[in-house]
């Protein structure tokens, strides 16, 4: 089942192996250049979204992790 991750109404698009577009984690963040993708670590304000959207999250038998968004 694909969930769709919406944050400030922006979808956030995953690959079949359920990783986040880190461009539309961007874009959702508000698309400052503090927010782009090179500098993803040292926002805070993405790490809190990132928290966010693995607050729910479990491990697979694999360790992959599971999101359950809704």
């Amino acid at each position: 089942m694909n969930n769709a991750v919406i944050i400030n109404n922006v979808v956030i698009r995953q690959d079949d192996n359920g990783r986040f577009n880190l461009n539309d984690v961007h874009k959702a963040a508000g698309y400052m250049d503090r927010h782009r993708p090179r500098y993803w670590l040292m926002s805070s304000s993405l790490r809190d979204t990132l928290a966010e959207m693995y607050r729910n999250a479990t491990l697979d038998q694999n360790g992959v992790v599971i999101l359950f968004i809704g």
